[in-house]
């Protein structure tokens, strides 16, 4: 069988007949390009968001309890 993403030969497993994708990495490539989601900008995405909510959360907790943190 072919790959649908990549065009690679594989045998499929005898426990998933059905397989399209020769691995999980080409599977989640083409769910990736079915639903227009370009890969390098998530994961920047999703880092930046992750680094401003640490940011707020640390923010946050100098505020509420500044009279703990000592200098």
């Amino acid at each position: 069988m072919k790959c649908e993403n990549c065009g690679a030969e594989f045998t499929p497993s005898k426990y998933k007949p059905k397989q399209k994708y020769c691995s999980r990495q080409c599977r989640q490539k083409a769910s990736y390009k079915r639903n227009g989601v370009n890969i390098r900008e998530y994961g920047r995405k999703k880092y930046w968001l992750d680094v401003e909510a640490t940011r707020a959360y640390k923010r946050e907790y100098y505020i509420t309890h500044k009279w703990k943190v000592q200098k």
